[in-house]
């Protein structure tokens, strides 16, 4: 009776979301480096031009401008929060679970998968205050290339 289930368990199909194997490999993001030297005085001059439109390349599909809007925004509340005075440590693991989040939103098919590997690298990429803004910055660039280029859905 035992394999009778198992049998009849594993023949039945998928029955949420997309099926992980039907997911497009992600690409990806662009290996970008924020600043020129370790002091981190010295942003990288190609991060907010050739990099960003680089990323914005590889955003093979329209993005919803409405799931952009809300990624970039909450970033761009963090960095006001930071120059308001609040400490990076109160900043960061609101900015880390940024990862999680796009996860889920590429998940339910509400991102691309290019978009969530932009946001789950480039958090992972950031590890002080200073890259946090730099990191702003870029994100601000990249975002004005996509919809320059077409690839936000309005």
């Amino acid at each position: 009776m035992a394999q009778m289930y198992q049998n009849n368990h594993r023949q039945q199909p998928f029955r949420g979301g997309r099926s992980p194997s039907l997911q497009p490999p992600a690409t990806p993001s662009v290996p970008v480096k924020f600043y020129l030297d370790a002091e981190k005085t010295q942003l990288n001059p190609t991060l907010l031009n050739v990099d960003a439109e680089k990323q914005a390349d590889q955003l093979h599909q329209k993005i919803n401008s409405a799931q952009i809007r809300r990624f970039f925004g909450e970033i761009k509340n963090l960095s006001l929060r930071l120059q308001q005075g609040r400490p990076w440590t109160q900043i960061e693991p609101l900015f880390r679970m940024l990862r999680s989040k796009a996860a889920y939103a590429s998940g339910t098919s509400k991102i691309t998968s290019e978009f969530s590997t932009f946001i789950s690298e480039n958090v992972d990429r950031v590890k002080d205050q200073r890259d946090f803004e730099a990191f702003v910055l870029y994100f601000e660039a990249m975002l004005g290339f996509a919809y320059g280029k077409g690839l936000v859905k309005k």
